[in-house]
């Protein structure tokens, strides 16, 4: 596997130690379980400027590339906590690619790989990557505001307007009660 990190920080190299090192504990303890091989170029990446998004795995296989990509703003607020959260994400996505292909993004599979690595398998984090963000970068992504029995919920545009037009309706995954839009 040919790796590629472009690491200048300290939180950025802790990332790039933490991915080694579950890469290779991967190798030792699981040799069933499929890593990205040796034709494969692997990126870690710090270039997400998004304010929802904390990061994303991405495979090509017709590239033979595979990256993780991460809000590096995020990063260096949340640390360590950041770590040991969306990158374990991200790397167990890269497990499931490389292992099942065809499975949910968040379904059993990926699961498994998340209790594999010693991580959380919930698939939405809590960072408040908005205020990291220029105030022409935040403006950009409107929000709506709905709740439920036990917090309040930031919606997207999109999926504002799939409740507003009876297409989709979305509950919490926390009390799983539906989301009503706060007046």
């Amino acid at each position: 596997m040919r790796f590629v990190c472009n690491a200048r920080t300290e939180f950025q190299k802790k990332a790039e130690a933490k991915l080694r090192s579950m890469i290779h504990e991967v190798r030792e303890k699981y040799p069933d379980i499929n890593v990205p091989d040796d034709n494969t170029t692997f990126s870690l990446l710090f270039d997400v400027n998004s304010v929802r998004v904390a990061g994303f795995a991405v495979s090509q296989p017709a590239k033979r590339s595979m990256a993780i990509r991460l809000h590096k703003l995020g990063l260096e607020k949340y640390g360590d906590e950041f770590i040991n959260g969306t990158l374990v994400h991200e790397f167990a996505h890269i497990l499931q690619y490389c292992n099942c292909s065809n499975s949910q993004p968040h379904g059993l599979e990926f699961k498994l790989f998340m209790k594999l690595l010693g991580g959380d398998p919930s698939r939405c984090h809590n960072y408040n990557l908005r205020d990291l963000l220029p105030e022409k970068v935040r403006k950009t992504a409107k929000t709506f505001t709905y709740k439920c029995k036990c917090q309040e919920h930031q919606l997207s545009t999109i999926r504002h307007n799939r409740i507003r037009y009876g297409k989709e309706v979305y509950s919490c995954t926390k009390c799983n009660t539906v989301l009503e839009k706060v007046k």
